[in-house]
Order: C-alpha cells, then structure tokens, then sequence
C-alpha cells in the first residue's frame, strides 16, 4: 500500500530521531526530502500541525496576530504565500527552539533588502567561536536552560545584539530590527528559567535588547511596538534589581512621550522614577 505524504514524513522523523539527529539535522533532511522551505521543513521536524504553531506561538507571542492561514502564507514564501516579517521570523524561532537564521535559505535571502541579508550572513568576529558552535550552545541552553545557559551562551545572544545595533548606526533601523527580535526572543526564552549564577546578567541582557528592539520601532515610527517593548523592558529591568537601567529606560519613555507632545507621560515617568521600585 502507498503511503501518503504525511506518513512518510512521519516515518522518517522516528528514523531520524532514533539515529539521534539534532531538530535542525531533521529540518535539513525533510526540506531535502520533500522540497519544503524551511519554515515547514522545521514545522514537520517537530511534528505540529499549523494550529499547534499558531497555539505556541500565540503563548509565545500574544502581541503578533497570527492564523493558521498566515503559517500556511509564511511557509510556502517567496513561492507565492507572504513573506514573514522579522518579528514573525524572529517569533517562530522562539517556537522552534532555533535560531532566526535557521528559518531561511538562500532562496529566502534573495527577496530580501541588503539589510536584512547582511544580518543573516554576516560572519562572527574573529574571537568569536564558530558560528556553528555558538548557535548549537544557545539551542542547547534554550532547550534547558537549567543546564545549558552560562555566560558563554549570554555572550553569543550578546554578540547578535552587538552586531544589530551596528546595523542600525550603518543601515538603520529597518536593517538592525531583525537580528535584534532574534536576540531578544532568544533570550526571552531563557529568561523565565535562568539558573541563579547568570539570572541577573539574563534579566539585565533581555532588558537591553528588548530596550533595543522599542529603540528599533521608535526610529521606525511604530509607536505602540515602541511602548510595548520599553514596557518589556522595564519588567525585566525591575525584575533585575538594575536601578541605572531602570532610570534610563524612564528617560526612553518619557522622551517618547515628549515627541508624541503627550504631556500626561512626560510628567509621569520622571515621578515614577522618582519613586523606584517597590516604593
């Protein structure tokens, strides 16, 4: 008897899982096996139909609107479909446990700007560790964080977010805004479980990329993204202890609000940060 599509990838994930393949290796060899882009080709490797991604990703993600529809739109990109935004990339990344660049492949990067092709490819500093190496780690450490995440995994997401702000100082915002969703959703996922030796520097690291990321959408004129990140931010800054960055991220704030001529929040992120925290 022919077995259906569904079935024979069914089949092959066991396979793969039972040699021990990584979720990336089964990605690899179902988009190879079945022509799947990558976003569907990691989709499978784990499993899920599109309603579970869209329940994962709401949880994950509760400000992106999402339908199994626009999954089914991302996947099939630039076949047709519609391309995933960075935030949606950078999203499901969360959801798969993987890495943005993970999700796209040359074909993807081709109908891409400049901007958003030099994030993804760009080579890590020569004291970094291979690129490959230092993608596994951060995996790993997303995976179980108990057990994985150390300072050398934090300085990996640190050095992606090294990386997009100098996009953002050469190319702008629209450039540095994809590889900053990355870091801060790779962190995100670490930030809830962090082992108690490197729970503050997680706390402090989500708490600047996310400021980063308000940064990103403020330049870009989204206010309300802006808002909603700075106000992330805060939650993590406070949650850290790190009065300084709390401080500043009320200057953020309330400069935001000086531009929109909003005068009831210029005055009241000076007096909360007059008053600090628990007060």
């Amino acid at each position: 008897m022919a077995r259906s599509v569904k079935q024979a990838r069914d089949q092959l994930r066991e396979e793969l899982a039972a040699l021990g393949c990584t979720q990336g290796q089964v990605a690899e060899e179902m988009a190879r096996r079945f022509g799947l882009r990558p976003r569907a080709a990691w989709r499978h490797a784990m499993g899920w139909p599109q309603w579970k991604v869209v329940q994962e990703f709401r949880t994950a993600n509760p400000e992106l609107p999402i339908s199994a529809i626009r999954v089914s739109e991302w996947e099939v990109w630039p076949h047709g479909g519609t391309r995933p935004s960075p935030e949606a990339l950078a999203g499901l990344a969360a959801v798969y446990r993987c890495a943005v660049a993970d999700l796209v492949d040359a074909v993807d990067l081709a109908h891409m700007t400049p901007g958003q092709r030099t994030l993804l490819t760009s080579p890590p500093s020569p004291s970094a560790p291979p690129r490959v190496a230092l993608a596994d780690r951060v995996t790993g450490a997303i995976r179980d964080p108990a057990r994985f995440l150390d300072s050398e995994v934090l300085a990996a997401i640190r050095l992606q977010l090294d990386v997009a702000q100098t996009l953002d100082g050469r190319l702008g915002a629209a450039a540095a805004l994809p590889g900053a969703l990355g870091a801060v959703s790779a962190v995100t996922a670490l930030a809830s479980d962090a082992p108690e030796p490197v729970r503050r520097d997680t706390l402090v690291l989500a708490a600047r990329a996310a400021e980063f990321v308000g940064w990103c959408y403020r330049d870009l004129a989204d206010t309300d993204r802006a808002r909603l990140w700075y106000d992330r931010a805060m939650e993590w800054a406070q949650a850290s202890g790190d009065l300084f960055l709390q401080g500043f991220l009320l200057i953020r704030k309330s400069q935001m609000a000086y531009d929109q001529a909003d005068g009831a929040r210029v005055l009241c992120s000076p007096a909360q940060r007059s008053r600090g925290p628990g007060a």
